[in-house]
């Protein structure tokens, strides 16, 4: 019906017809319609732009806490075959993390004297 309306009023047009006042009122009233429906349409794909950016952020940060995850769990197998499981080596152990200790505090004695 628009269609065949539109195709009408470009008839009366070409031979410079007079178009009826409601005719011409209503393709006004088209027009204001598609605009309305054109900025409703890009807020909407604005909105979806945005989640589409917030999905891929939270992805991204999941993807990078994963990977991360991976390597502390590595690192937690290498530290624990290391630790020795006898009792003996227990006491050889906390002898050598005293002795750890004692760096880093000597390190970070170092470095705050720095400053």
């Amino acid at each position: 019906m628009i269609k065949e309306l539109l195709e009408e009023i470009e008839k009366l047009l070409e031979h410079k017809a007079v178009i009826d006042r409601s005719d011409y009122e209503w393709l006004i009233e088209q027009a204001e319609r598609v605009q309305e429906l054109e900025e409703e349409w890009l807020s909407i794909m604005k909105k979806l732009d945005n989640r589409e950016l917030t999905i891929k952020t939270y992805y991204n940060e999941i993807n990078r806490l994963h990977e991360q995850n991976k390597r502390y769990r590595k690192a937690i197998e290498k530290i624990k075959k290391r630790i020795p499981i006898r009792y003996e080596q227990e006491i050889e152990l906390s002898a050598a993390l005293v002795g750890i200790a004692d760096e880093i505090e000597g390190l970070y004695k170092d470095l705050e004297g720095e400053e």
